[in-house]
């Protein structure tokens, strides 16, 4: 696994691990499906790979395997006694 994903699976944890944990809180999204085309957008350049799937739709297995992990306790979680 390269480092940047590395990153973004632990981010992506903790980004919906805090969402869970809040009272106040009802649900969240990752903002990018796909990443951004290597020869960026064509009004600003953006070139991102931010995304849960390459520009060739293949999935990011370390990012589905956070979110398999994260939703499989999600309930658990949130209405766990405190």
């Amino acid at each position: 696994m390269r480092p940047t994903r590395r990153i973004e699976r632990r981010i992506y944890e903790q980004y919906i691990n805090s969402v869970i944990d809040h009272p106040m809180m009802v649900g969240a999204h990752w903002f990018q499906y796909i990443d951004d085309d290597v020869t960026g957008r064509s009004y600003d350049g953006e070139n991102y790979n931010v995304g849960w799937v390459t520009t060739t739709d293949i999935p990011y297995p370390e990012m589905a395997e956070s979110a398999r992990r994260v939703n499989y306790g999600l309930y658990q979680r949130r209405f766990e006694k405190k």
